[in-house]
């Protein structure tokens, strides 16, 4: 931690910065910019060396360049000015009174930038201790080693302003059958403790990542004795040599915190079950049920470790000093953001872990946050917790999708938000193996099955079937060369079938969705061998696999063939009317942002279709280009169902756009939508679809 020394002394130049008000702290605009940008010479500021200011700009701004040394160094011109940190996605340290939406705080910053590069320093007031007559949040600073009675304080204020709403759920018993915990004082794996009350006994959930396969794992298996080993008292004793850094961190702070349990997955799933899925179903169980989820979003494998939680593991000090009578210092990143850029956040399992999660700590490089059901949360590097009155904190992790299990899900568009946001927010994500696209979303799924009363089939939720085939998928970001490739192993109407990021905002409103069609799946086998595909009921409050449709002729016996049995399984099969379309060969390629991220997509024109009004539709189809190349000039469209206009009266034909091969199976390609009364003046014609 760096100080001034003795200093006192500061240059012509910063005494004209007046610092109380420059890093002030005001609601909304009540508190006007003092100080307007002004430029400063780098040698003027090099040359200094009396100055308490000029000396802690100088030590952030080099830090700074050592970190970015590919930035341009252009180092003639400093500007110096106030900025206002903005209130929403990243920044923390944001309070509002808790009465009928009062103005939000924010924080003035003193912000030094090298002119030209994006290096820059800000510096902001620290508070020297509690005030109980403060109402804003102020900065401190973070100690090497994480303060555990100011993690528990956290717990005990969440407790107190939140009650039952952030109160973990009984582990049922048929999971804490079969399920695994870590004792943290014996250290070794046990399984899972049924106390007095017949509950599962209070207990930590970790949220980590393995890494690549390289790096080397320990897992509760049987191969090898390894199950014998972890079930000995001291089995995961760090002398043993091979447990990740982070599970044993993990297990430190449990002990700490009073917490006499941890599950980690590696650990605590049977290995030797990887196929059950059963076991990835209750991950809505597992995390819901946790005290707490500790989520170590520092490095990029097992083995990085808690920041914090031992000496010299955390690698970013506070850098402060006293300028006239005002603590001043660097500003961290905000917690938020760190959580952003790990690498955990860009793996498919960690989702639902942190989703569905009563109470989080993260751990990043900087500091620890905490965050909980009611997205109020406190963090290391601003006192939040002194504030006086009653304050309504948004927690600084910012978990904006973060799934409320108590709430009352149902049918229309409002209710299918939750899905259609996490799936938004998953399918951006990487998975390690393709074949857990399911698994690593199964503990959402359960858990929304539960709370909508529906049934997922292959990833789809049945109460809103028709409207979530119509997905308009999206390339992957960041220049991804490939579009949208198919993920063998699950069907092509499903989500999950297309290596894609599936946008919220690409699928029709569910409310405003009608059904044209009824869906038939594989039930069984007649005697003569035949497959049998039965209808069941979807796009309604009591929509089940199990149930018959209710329409005469229901079962549909279809003879076996070799294609058909290795597809049978995820089949949809359907009458629907159908339409061949001429569509341009030659499309036109177009790049656009989107999240901060470049996609590339290639539109094609579907002759005799252009529609006067482009702002609806302009009779275009996005399509990957060698798919294209590859087919006839008329593409095949079939209508699944109606959608009404988001603004507009006009009612749509929503249809998927297929490839049928030589076997008479079909694959959906991409989904297009059409005016009702073109596609009826078209004279579409009726067909048997074996949808796979």
């Amino acid at each position: 931690m760096w100080t001034s020394g003795s200093k006192t002394h500061l240059c012509n130049w910063c005494r004209k910065i007046d610092l109380d008000n420059v890093l002030c702290t005001d609601y909304y605009n009540d508190h006007p910019i003092r100080m307007q940008a002004t430029r400063r010479m780098w040698e003027d500021l090099q040359s200094e060396s009396s100055c308490r200011l000029c000396d802690l700009v100088k030590l952030l701004l080099s830090e700074e360049l050592e970190r970015k040394p590919e930035s341009p160094h252009m180092k003639t011109w400093l500007i110096y000015e106030e900025k206002v940190a903005p209130h929403m996605t990243y920044d923390q340290g944001y309070a509002a009174l808790s009465e009928f939406g009062p103005p939000l705080i924010r924080a003035h910053r003193l912000v030094v930038s090298i002119e030209g590069t994006d290096i820059q320093c800000q510096l902001q007031k620290y508070g020297d201790g509690p005030d109980p007559h403060r109402y804003y949040p102020i900065a401190r600073e973070i100690s090497p080693l994480l303060n555990i009675q100011l993690v528990q304080r956290w717990l005990a204020l969440c407790a107190k302003l939140h009650g039952a709403r952030c109160e973990s759920r009984p582990l049922s018993l048929e999971v804490a059958k079969w399920a695994w915990m870590i004792d943290v004082s014996s250290k070794n794996v046990v399984p899972a403790p049924v106390i007095a009350t017949l509950q599962a006994p209070k207990y930590a959930a970790l949220s980590y990542v393995w890494g690549p396969e390289s790096v080397p794992q320990l897992k509760n298996t049987r191969q090898g004795g390894m199950r014998s080993r972890l079930m000995e008292p001291g089995g995961l004793s760090p002398s043993r040599g091979d447990v990740p850094r982070t599970i044993d961190d993990a297990m430190i702070l449990c002990k700490r915190l009073g917490i006499p349990y941890l599950w980690v997955d590696a650990l605590c799933i049977d290995q030797d079950r990887g196929t059950d899925y059963g076991q990835f179903e209750a991950m809505d169980e597992i995390y819901g049920s946790a005290f707490l989820t500790i989520i170590a979003a520092s490095g990029s494998n097992s083995w990085a470790g808690l920041p914090g939680l031992r000496s010299e593991s955390r690698k970013s000090p506070n850098h402060t000093t006293v300028v006239s009578g005002i603590k001043v210092g660097n500003t961290k990143v905000p917690p938020a953001k760190r959580l952003y850029d790990s690498v955990w956040n860009t793996r498919g399992w960690t989702l639902q872990e942190s989703v569905l999660s009563k109470r989080v700590l993260v751990f990043t490089e900087d500091e620890v946050a905490f965050d909980c059901e009611c997205q109020s949360g406190w963090c290391e590097g601003m006192d939040l917790e002194n504030l006086s009155g009653e304050v309504n904190y948004m927690g600084p992790t910012n978990r904006e999708y973060k799934l409320d299990l108590d709430a009352t899900f149902s049918v229309d568009h409002h209710k299918m938000g939750a899905f259609r946001r996490l799936l938004e927010i998953y399918t951006r994500r990487y998975l390690s193996k393709e074949d857990d696209i399911i698994k690593a979303f199964s503990g959402i799924l359960h858990c929304l099955a539960q709370r909508m009363q529906t049934e997922f089939f292959h990833g789809v939720p049945l109460t809103a079937f028709s409207s979530l085939l119509s997905f308009e998928y999206s390339p992957f970001p960041y220049n991804d060369t490939k579009f949208n490739p198919r993920r063998t192993g699950f069907p092509s109407w499903s989500w999950a079938g297309w290596h894609s990021w599936i946008r919220d905002f690409d699928w029709p409103n569910c409310s405003h969705t009608t059904r044209r069609v009824s869906w038939k799946r594989l039930t069984g086998r007649s005697k003569n061998g035949d497959l049998c595909f039965s209808a069941f009921r979807t796009d309604s409050e009591s929509s089940t696999l199990s149930e018959s449709d209710g329409v005469k002729n229901d079962d549909l016996l279809i003879p076996a063939s070799q294609p058909l049995e290795i597809e049978a399984e995820k089949m949809l099969v359907f009458e629907a009317e159908s339409l061949r379309l001429p569509v341009e060969r030659e499309g036109r390629e177009f790049l656009y942002e989107q999240d901060g991220c470049q996609l590339r997509r290639h539109s094609y024109k579907i002759e005799g279709f252009e529609l006067k009004n482009a702002k609806k539709w302009d009779g275009s189809i996005i399509l990957d280009r060698e798919w294209r190349g590859r087919q006839p000039k008329e593409l095949e469209f079939v209508a699944i169902a109606d959608v009404k206009g988001y603004y507009d009266s006009e009612t749509y034909v929503m249809t998927l756009v297929l490839e049928t091969l030589t076997s008479g199976l079909s694959f959906r390609v991409q989904c297009c939508k059409f005016s009702r009364k073109e596609w009826i003046k078209a004279k579409p014609k009726s067909r048997k679809v074996l949808l796979c």
